[in-house]
This record gives C-alpha cells, sequence and structure tokens, in this order.
C-alpha cells in the first residue's frame, strides 16, 4: 500500500528497489495528484488555509536559515499537505496518503544533496503561495509543474539516472 514493498513470486514481500522505472512511475503519479490537489484547491481556498499556507513557508524559511534540514523537509511535506486538504477532495488526499512516505523519502533525497536545492525549493513554494493567493488555476499549475519538474531533475542527479523521462509542461 505504501510503494515500499512489493509481492514477489516464492518470496513472499520484499522491499522495493528504486530503480528508475519505478520512480518514472512515482514522479508521474506525484504530478498526477499534485495538479488535480490545485485544481480543486483553488475553488476552495480559505483565508485560513491560506494563511497556514503561508506560516507553513515562513517557517521552512527560517529552517533554511538555520541549517534545520529535518524541519525544512517536515515543512516541506506539510506544505503540500495543506494543498491536498484545501482541495476538499477526500479520495485525492487518501490516494496521497498512500504514497506519503514515498513522496517524503524522495523529497528528502532532492533537498539533502544541496542546500541549492533547499532554496530553490523555497523560490518554487513561493511561486505556488503567490499563485494560491492570486487564485490564478493557469499560474498555480505552472508553478506546481515548475517544482515538479525541478524535484525530478534533482532527483535524477541524485540516482544518476537518465531514463526518468516525464515531458516539461
Amino acid at each position: 500500500r505504501d510503494g515500499w514493498l512489493q509481492m514477489e513470486t516464492y518470496k513472499g514481500a520484499v522491499v522495493r528497489e528504486f530503480d528508475p522505472h519505478y520512480m518514472w512511475e512515482l514522479i508521474r503519479i506525484r504530478y498526477a495528484l499534485e495538479l488535480s490537489a490545485v485544481e480543486d484547491a483553488v475553488r476552495n481556498m480559505t483565508d485560513e488555509g491560506l494563511r497556514r499556507l503561508r506560516q507553513i513557508q515562513e517557517n521552512q524559511r527560517e529552517d533554511l536559515l538555520n541549517y534545520n534540514v529535518d524541519e525544512f523537509i517536515r515543512h516541506d511535506r506539510e506544505f503540500h499537505s495543506c494543498i491536498y486538504e484545501m482541495s476538499l477532495n477526500r479520495e485525492l488526499m487518501k490516494l496521497a496518503s498512500n504514497y506519503y512516505d514515498v513522496f517524503r523519502f524522495l523529497g528528502t533525497q532532492a533537498v539533502m544533496g544541496t542546500e541549492e536545492r533547499r532554496l530553490t525549493t523555497i523560490e518554487e513554494h513561493q511561486a505556488i503561495l503567490d499563485a494560491a493567493l492570486a487564485s490564478d488555476l493557469d499560474a498555480l499549475k505552472a508553478a506546481v509543474t515548475a517544482h515538479l519538474n525541478n524535484s525530478r531533475k534533482a532527483l535524477q542527479l541524485i540516482f544518476k539516472v537518465n531514463q526518468m523521462i516525464y515531458p516539461e509542461n
């Protein structure tokens, strides 16, 4: 259910290897889930939800300044979870929760390697926040797509794979 285990004939449940094809599949799923979440969220955003998103962004900036990578990653997931919650789409939230640990692992890998990726994550989250505050769905989808594209590129560098292809929208 959470993506860590797979069933193999004559072996039973084994820990999944993160091969390039599996990572490509996960990235495709994340694109679909995140873009669906923002499409629903933009119609349901409240002042309270937007304040919470802004506060998470501020917390993540502080984490970066204080070199607190663990909290940075926690706030990263909280930022995305907040958008899912604003979507009010229970089934979408269930699907996202099925992949939460795997997405968190991949996100951790993407930001652990360099401070540059942490800086660009802050900038990308700010673009998402700005589009959300403006209730601009096109800008929101573009900001989320750019964020996911950059996350994918970071993972390709970390895992040294070129096979994870996803069209740049």
